[in-house]
């Protein structure tokens, strides 16, 4: 049996490292690009029994100025039975940010919501739920 010396070893294990991060950087751009202008997905936030806001980054064509931006809250995961919607501009200043309150909404109940851009292009649908009346809000932090 062969001896391996240390910094050989060490060079061997960096090299597979190095090796294996180039193999999956083109792997994350293709996943990214496969979303479209949508790359950050969705989120909600703030919930209270009667309001929910609703978030999303678009990456508009290059040389956009600003994108207007709609947004739909339905009661059902097919966007048959609508609840509210709306558009909003957003630009370069907002960084391409979409933040929207989506209020007048009934307690304890679960929505589902998407934005859409001018060209018929939605981004993933979200799902978010209004809090109960006497429901509190519990929150867990994470620090390292």
């Amino acid at each position: 049996m062969t001896e391996l010396p240390r910094r050989r070893f060490l060079a061997g294990v960096g090299a597979a490292a190095g090796v294996g991060a180039l193999r999956v950087r083109p792997v994350r751009a293709r996943a990214r690009a496969s979303i479209g202008p949508f790359p950050w997905g969705v989120g909600s936030f703030d919930p209270t029994p009667s309001s929910v806001l609703l978030w999303t980054r678009i990456e508009p064509p290059a040389g956009a100025s600003g994108t207007t931006v709609t947004w739909e809250l339905s009661g059902d995961e097919s966007f048959r039975r609508p609840w509210a919607g709306g558009s909003v501009t957003t630009d370069p200043d907002r960084d391409h940010h979409v933040l929207v309150p989506a209020d007048g909404l009934p307690a304890a109940r679960t929505f589902w919501y998407r934005f859409g851009l001018p060209d018929g292009t939605f981004s993933p649908v979200g799902r978010t739920r209004t809090m109960g009346a006497d429901e509190r809000l519990r929150l867990g932090v994470v620090s390292w």
